[in-house]
């Protein structure tokens, strides 16, 4: 797989930035075939593109089945990565990204 053509979506620990919760909150039009082409855009300067998923969101879950189904986009990426984890190992998650120093042991340990 090179990264050059990755997509990845990362759903335990990207969090969606304010445009996808107000298009959630039906603030926003629904994102529009120029979204998905300035998305593919994006592959024109960076290797890898992540986007985070809020979960349980109908829009975002419908919006992200039209991105990899529009051949604008998926002619720009080859491959399309889906990160999952365990809601039992959310504060493993948490710590990582907050910059905690995080151990094969902190997974093992319940909060």
């Amino acid at each position: 797989m090179t990264l050059a053509r990755c997509f990845c979506f990362c759903v335990l620990l990207i969090v969606s930035d304010g445009a996808a919760s107000k298009h959630a909150r039906g603030d926003e039009p629904a994102p529009s075939a120029a979204t998905i082409a300035e998305l593919a855009k994006l592959f024109d300067k960076h290797p890898l593109i992540m986007i985070g998923e809020q979960h349980r969101n109908v829009q975002q879950h419908v919006f992200l089945r039209k991105l990899i189904r529009d051949p604008v986009f998926i002619c720009r990426a080859n491959d399309i990565v889906i990160e999952f984890g365990n809601a039992r190992l959310q504060h493993v998650a948490d710590a990582y990204v907050a910059g905690e120093t995080v151990t094969e042991a902190c997974g093992a340990k319940p909060k």
